[in-house]
């Protein structure tokens, strides 16, 4: 086996490519990421050896496996990000499949789609898959790099070509990418991670380094048309949303919220067992919930609790009408050095020969999702599998691990569409992914948690 390269500790080359001998026919290319050092004195650097975690793949037939942590929500990444690869490594776009969303079939997270950042990404992975590729190809046509023209993956210099297919034909080849940046899949690896999800950004892992990239002025896939996939399932109705996902022996669930944010659960009535033969109330701390194998029982049985229960008042919030007035007198609205400098500005106006006022409001905009929070949870004694429509999967499960206090790489977050979500799923520590994955674990069996109007 040739060994894995070396990452270079003070600067930062194009990664080299190994080769392994395949022990069948075909043959495929996988670029796989190393996290980089932050120093020459940093010797932790971890490269994640599983191809299950590779950006790209090269396959025998021509075409391409590209992996994304980022998901679909409605931006359209899912046709934009195939254009950005299919650019990069001269190739059609119909030639690549996209693979979002879930934790252990993805490298990388970020939030929602990240439609610039996280293209970003793949736009360096496909550059440097590039550079590899260019560089087998002078190898096999006997030119320099500088000679070969490449389109829909042919490497041509003269008479001569040669397909992306034949260049791995019969190898196993890795190719592997620089990152930085922090991402809740290395914990497992022993790199920093997420001990409180200290993620660094939202964007998690970046792609390290500047290889080259096409010009904009020889694009020829960005700025045409290219068809939204999973708008056609959309229409006819093949599309397999979160409200879908049915597990045996799966429980249904309806919370029980409080009438204020910050109220604390005193007490709570008793359910008539003749009424709801099958229904399991859970409370566990402020968390209170209703279950049951028929979903109708948890919804009336939930409104039943939920009027019987009781809680502390709480007047913590400032209310629409006064929403302004507290916002301009927090502490982080006072000015200071990082705001400019108010003296300067307060003297400038002192000098002005007219001054204009005015004052704009806007109530408070909600920043939530279109449809109801719904999740599926199935956690046993050592793992845990949610399925959800989660805005940044790795940083939920993160949350959802720190939650269930179960080793990282032993959850597992599953993508599913759902209704148009903006925020609060960020990190799936505040809506049904959490609530699913406690009740869950606390009585055994999967859970299904939908939450409604009526009982938030």
């Amino acid at each position: 086996m040739v060994p894995r390269p070396t990452l270079p500790q003070t600067s930062l080359k194009l990664p080299e490519i190994t080769r392994r001998g395949f022990v069948q026919a075909g043959g495929c290319l996988f670029v796989s990421l190393a996290v980089l050092p932050k120093s020459s004195a940093d010797s932790s650097a971890t490269e994640m050896e599983t191809p299950i975690a590779s950006w790209l793949e090269i396959r025998s037939d021509n075409t391409v496996l590209v992996r994304t942590g980022r998901t679909e929500i409605g931006t359209g990444m899912s046709a934009f990000y195939p254009q950005v690869v299919a650019e990069e490594l001269r190739i059609a776009p119909e030639a690549i499949s996209l693979v979002t969303g879930d934790t252990d079939q993805t490298p990388d997270g970020g939030y929602s789609a990240g439609f610039l950042t996280g293209a970003a990404n793949l736009r360096k992975v496909a550059a440097y898959t590039y550079q590899a590729l260019l560089k087998l190809a002078a190898e096999h046509l006997g030119v320099p790099s500088s000679a070969i023209h490449t389109e829909n993956g042919v490497l041509s210099a003269g008479s001569r070509n040669v397909r992306y297919s034949q260049l791995i034909q019969g190898q196993h080849l890795d190719l592997h990418i620089p990152v930085t940046g922090k991402s809740a899949r290395f914990a497992a690896a022993g790199v920093p991670s997420v001990a409180g999800l200290d993620w660094g950004s939202l964007d998690g892992l970046v792609v390290a380094g500047d290889p080259p990239t096409k010009p904009v002025s020889e694009y020829k896939v960005i700025g045409a048309s290219f068809p939204m996939p999973g708008i056609r399932d959309k229409v006819t109705g093949k599309t397999v949303w979160s409200c879908d996902v049915r597990l045996p022996g799966m429980l249904h669930a309806r919370m029980v919220r409080p009438p204020t944010l910050g109220s604390t659960l005193l007490s709570i009535g008793d359910l008539d067992e003749k009424r709801f033969p099958n229904t399991r109330v859970v409370r566990k701390a402020n968390l209170l919930a209703v279950l049951s194998t028929d979903e109708w029982e948890a919804i009336t049985a939930g409104q039943a609790l939920a009027s019987s229960a009781k809680w502390t008042s709480w007047e913590g919030l400032p209310g629409s009408d006064n929403l302004t007035e507290v916002l301009r007198n927090h502490p982080w609205a006072a000015p200071d050095a990082t705001k400019g400098d108010a003296a300067k500005v307060s003297a400038t106006f002192a000098q002005a020969s007219k001054i204009l006022t005015a004052s704009y409001e806007q109530p408070y905009v909600r920043h939530a999702p279109i449809g109801p929070f719904l999740a599926v949870a199935d956690v046993r004694k050592e793992e845990a599998t949610i399925y959800a429509q989660a805005g940044h999967l790795q940083a939920s499960r993160a949350r959802i691990a720190q939650l269930l206090d179960l080793p990282l790489e032993k959850v597992v977050v599953r993508w599913f569409d759902h209704a148009g979500q903006f925020g609060r799923k960020t990190f799936g520590g505040d809506g049904a992914e959490a609530d699913a994955a406690i009740l869950s674990q606390i009585v055994g069996k999967p859970v299904r948690v939908q939450w409604s109007c009526r009982m938030i």
